[in-house]
């Protein structure tokens, strides 16, 4: 019986660290992601240069699927992190925001393809 219980315990032990490391990584993605978004609106707004309107929505739509996820705070984070970068970056353009702005695209379409693999494998059907 006693070691009946140790390996359940350890099992149980197991479960909720995995569920824990998934939520750290999955916190830790949107951060990175909020962050680029609000980045990417930065230099757009600054350099007049036009970036999908819906830029943030795919990140909140892959978001739906995890379980008593509090939405207004991820909205709030991304809010947040683009009211930062404002007031940080200020209103100038530079020369290589473009090349900067194409970088960044890069980097958050990577992330977002990783934030919504994460969601699938952890939380999909």
């Amino acid at each position: 019986m006693k070691k009946t219980s140790t390996i359940l315990a350890t099992f149980m032990s197991l479960v909720i660290s995995s569920q824990v490391v998934a939520a750290d990584e999955l916190s830790t993605l949107v951060d990175v992601l909020a962050i680029t978004a609000a980045r990417i609106r930065s230099l757009s707004d600054n350099c007049k240069i036009a970036v999908d309107p819906m830029l943030e929505a795919q990140v909140f739509e892959t978001l739906i699927a995890v379980p008593d996820i509090k939405m207004t705070g991820v909205t709030s984070r991304f809010a947040q992190r683009r009211q930062a970068e404002a007031t940080v970056r200020g209103s100038k353009c530079y020369p290589e925001d473009a090349d900067s702005l194409k970088t960044l695209n890069s980097i958050y379409e990577s992330d977002a393809a990783e934030l919504k693999k994460l969601v699938d494998n952890k939380f999909g059907e």
